[in-house]
């Protein structure tokens, strides 16, 4: 769907372009932010904002921005998704040219309790119950609840190797999680400004062309490898094209048994968009 300018003095939305290996590119719109959004999870501040469906209707991506920062908010029904993201983290990635380059990026580890991604009261074997779940991603979920934490860190190339900041901004990076009516969010707030002590931004300013790229699922590399029958070199379940491991030694079942759960896919999707700007700014061609 296309966009196009709207009543003078608001805002011009700039083309996003949302690419994966397993849909059509998609265009959506970057929101002019007239007043700041409080990244809390809550969905009440993006209600007027467009929305980006991705992966078959089980995602949606918001993203706007002002003069100072960049905001996303990805929301997610999905509980598969939602398990992975509290394993292993959703993880984004930026640049400044709008390719694939991963220069820049946050991961942000966290999720609902396990009563909420295991319900005592769902039958064995109806859709979300523990039976669906492949024996290894549901320790990895009993451990992250054991560990009771949530975990952002931030990377910036040439300037620091990942490292663990606060969720609340004071290094810059920003982020929250939040839940709705079966749905959860998880949103994020990355300043334009450049990256100095202890503080870390895009380098960046409104208009101005920057690839996305966001990144969930698949399980730990050392779970994978100790799932992996002897002398195997297949670690699929982190690539997306899928576990390479059958239930747990790779073998498959016997013939004629059911289907044994698969262990989650990384999933990665990529947008170039510009940045939104004020009416009567120039954008960049």
């Amino acid at each position: 769907m296309r966009f196009t300018r709207a009543a003078a003095g608001v805002l011009l939305p700039a083309c996003v372009v949302v690419t994966s290996c397993k849909q059509q590119a998609e265009e959506v719109p970057v929101h002019w932010l007239s007043s700041p959004i409080q990244i809390d999870g809550r969905f009440e501040d993006w209600d007027s904002i467009p929305t980006s469906r991705m992966h078959k209707d089980h995602a949606v991506l918001k993203l706007a921005s002002d003069s100072q920062y960049l905001c996303l908010f990805y929301v997610t029904d999905d509980l598969d998704w939602v398990r992975t993201i509290k394993m292993t983290g959703l993880t984004l990635y930026f640049n400044r040219d709008g390719s694939h380059d991963k220069e820049f990026f946050v991961r942000y580890r966290t999720g609902p309790s396990m009563q909420e991604l295991l319900p005592e009261e769902a039958p064995s074997g109806s859709p979300g119950g523990p039976s669906e779940l492949h024996p290894a991603m549901r320790e990895q979920l009993l451990e992250s609840e054991r560990a009771d934490r949530t975990e952002f860190t931030c990377f910036v190339r040439n300037w620091i190797v990942e490292k663990s900041i606060p969720v609340d901004g004071r290094q810059g990076p920003q982020a929250a999680f939040g839940r709705q009516d079966g749905r959860f969010a998880y949103e994020f707030r990355i300043p334009l400004r450049p990256s100095e002590a202890l503080y870390y931004g895009l380098g960046t300013a409104p208009g101005a062309v920057v690839g996305i790229g966001a990144e969930w699922g698949g399980m730990p590399r050392p779970v994978l490898e100790d799932l992996a029958p002897p002398g195997s070199t297949d670690m699929g379940g982190t690539s997306g094209q899928g576990s390479g491991l059958g239930d747990f030694g790779g073998s498959g079942p016997p013939p004629g048994s059911p289907e044994p759960p698969k262990l989650p896919e990384k999933e990665e999707v990529w947008v170039r968009v510009h940045l939104a700007n004020v009416a009567g700014a120039s954008m960049p061609h």
